[in-house]
């Protein structure tokens, strides 16, 4: 479920009705969503109907699925609504494709508590984790350089400084980073094919440095 979907969970009683209700019929309740400063307290009422809570950043679907069915909203766009059309279905092979997903998706995610953790006491709980999507990789190294302060060392192949220098987010950061006092060193194989690229980079980063054969 997105971040918006738990103060509809908690809020609505007939919903948080159903959930306790499947709870006390020996239902196993998993739920996996985005936790937020905004949404922290219906997380912290919703620990308290469901099994499992676990917390994946990014999530922009709704859906549920039992052993036998698939059930999903059509609209997203209207927050803290309940869609007006769903996705219904209890073929075999829809349902098990979407089970894939969601242990997909449920085994990336972190426990609930550890994300109330982080945002209650302003910290980063230590995970190492993998990232799919340029979308989400771009995300994370822009967050990457909003945490860096004092300083940041980089080291990437003969394709980087073109990525660096022609996405903004990535140049913006590294820009930001200088702004407010951190120094940048990185090093790099320059190439006839990357010597454009890294004049740019020279203009935003304090350091730069040529090894061979970096990969």
């Amino acid at each position: 479920m997105n971040y918006s979907r738990p103060p509809l969970d908690i809020g609505i009683g007939q919903m948080k009705k159903a959930l306790l209700d499947a709870k006390g019929r020996g239902v196993r309740l998993r739920y996996l969503t985005e936790i937020t400063n905004d949404n922290i307290s219906y997380h912290k009422e919703l620990m308290k109907v469901v099994d499992k809570l676990r917390h994946l950043d990014g999530i922009k679907a709704n859906f549920m699925i039992s052993e036998g069915e698939y059930l999903a909203p059509v609209n997203l766009d209207e927050e803290g609504k309940i869609a007006p059309q769903l996705i219904y279905s209890n073929v075999d092979e829809i349902v098990e494709q979407q089970n894939y997903i969601f242990e997909t998706l449920w085994s990336r995610a972190i426990p609930s508590e550890q994300r109330i953790t982080e945002i209650e006491e302003n910290k980063t709980v230590p995970r190492t984790e993998v990232l799919y999507g340029a979308e989400n990789a771009v995300g994370r190294g822009v967050q990457f350089m909003k945490n860096a302060k004092k300083k940041m060392d980089i080291f990437f192949d003969s394709k980087a400084p073109s990525i660096v220098v022609e996405i903004d987010a990535y140049r913006n950061g590294y820009m930001e980073i200088r702004k407010g006092g951190g120094k940048i060193r990185a090093f790099t194989e320059i190439t006839k094919d990357n010597i454009h690229y890294c004049k740019e980079l020279i203009k935003i980063v304090d350091e730069l440095r040529h090894l061979d054969g970096i990969k």
